[in-house]
C-alpha cells in the first residue's frame, strides 16, 4: 500500500519542509526511496532484523521483507551518509539466541547503533 500511496514520504515531505527531525522505525527497504528527503533534514533510520537466517526469518516474519533486502536497504543508507541504527529483535531462545553472524554483517556495513531485545513470553504469543 505504501509504495503505491506514498503516505510516508508525503509526510516526510511535509514534516521536513518545518525543519522537524525525523526518526524512522521500520522493517521496509522502501525506505531507501526516501533519502532525497533524508539528506535534506536531520534524520535517522532503524531498520529491524530479527535474524540472518532467511529460513528462521520467514517463519518468524513470514509477510516482513527478508533480512537480505533490510540489510541492503542498511547499506545503501550509510553509504548516502544517513545515520543507521539496527535493532535485533526479538531475540528468542534456541531460535536466534546467536547473532554473533548477524552483528558482524552490522558492523561491516558501517550500522553505527545496535539495539536487542529478548522475546517477551505472553499467553498469546
Amino acid at each position: 500500500m505504501e509504495k503505491t500511496l506514498s503516505l510516508t514520504r508525503t509526510c516526510l515531505y511535509t514534516l521536513s519542509k518545518h525543519n522537524c527531525k525525523l526518526q524512522i522505525v521500520t522493517k521496509s527497504p522502501l525506505v531507501t526511496r526516501d533519502i532525497d528527503i533524508l539528506r535534506k533534514t536531520p534524520s535517522m533510520v532503524s531498520i529491524s532484523i530479527t535474524t540472518e537466517n532467511e529460513k528462521t526469518a520467514k517463519s518468524l516474519e513470514p509477510l516482513a521483507p527478508l533480512s537480505s533486502k533490510r540489510s541492503k536497504a542498511l547499506k545503501k543508507l550509510v553509504q548516502e551518509n544517513i545515520p543507521v541504527s539496527t535493532r535485533i529483535d526479538p531475540i528468542i531462545p534456541f531460535i536466534n539466541d546467536n547473532p554473533e553472524k548477524l552483528i558482524r554483517k552490522l558492523a561491516s556495513i558501517k550500522v553505527s547503533h545496535i539495539t536487542c531485545s529478548t522475546h517477551k513470553v505472553k499467553h498469546d504469543n
